[in-house]
């Protein structure tokens, strides 16, 4: 009867013993599922994703130290900087040309409003119209007397989005360069003139003061 009791006693301790696979269920002498705990990415790290530069978007360059600034005499007039060797002359109340001294460098810089409109092709200008849609309309009458590219943007010191278009115009025979800066009431409507000069120093120096734009008002 002892040795009975003590066999039965025996079983219990065994029957409480974990499993050889050390969880439920684990089979002698093998391990257990293993889990594997998938974390999210951190709130804090930065997104490595490098973005693509727009190819209608073009830096802005850094206007030179030794640029002429042409302040204007009132808040409504238009400033902007120009190289030593050119010289600004107002036309009339709408239209500053900006010459080369030597050379055939030729900018006009136009205020457009609502009152001019015509005169100067923008017939689709109403107040608080934005550039590109008026570079785009332009850009049709240009190309039935020229062959242009296709508009790109250069971000001005003032911070406003100038859209501009560069090509051949047949009429004169010359390359030129469209730009257009918009404002609250009126845009103003850039003109650069290549002549019979170089239109790789030329292309640059106009952009470059294109940048330097000031609208006011």
């Amino acid at each position: 009867m002892l040795i009975t009791v003590v066999l039965f006693s025996l079983l219990l301790v065994a029957c409480n013993l974990p499993r050889a696979g050390g969880g439920p269920g684990g089979s002698p002498g093998s391990a257990g599922p293993e889990s594997t705990a998938v974390l999210p990415p951190s709130a804090s790290e930065p997104d490595q994703t490098i973005q693509p530069t727009p190819t209608n978007v073009l830096p802005t360059p850094v206007i030179p130290d030794n640029w002429v600034t042409y302040v204007p005499e009132s808040a409504q007039d238009v400033g902007f900087a120009y190289p030593l060797g050119w010289e600004a002359v107002p036309r009339d109340v709408d239209t500053v040309d900006v010459r080369q001294d030597e050379g055939q460098g030729w900018l006009e810089i136009t205020q457009v409003t609502s009152e001019n409109a015509r005169r100067w092709g923008l017939d689709g200008y109403t107040p608080g119209k934005d550039a590109r849609a008026l570079i785009d309309e332009m850009l049709v009458g240009l190309r039935e007397d020229g062959d242009f590219k296709e508009p790109v943007s250069i971000r001005t010191v003032e911070g406003r989005d100038a859209w501009l278009v560069e090509g051949d115009y047949y009429v004169f025979n010359e390359t030129i360069l469209v730009a257009i800066i918009a404002g609250t009431d009126r845009v103003l409507l850039i003109t650069g003139h290549g002549g019979s000069g170089d239109w790789s120093a030329l292309g640059s120096t106009y952009r470059d003061m294109v940048v330097s734009v000031r609208l006011g008002g």
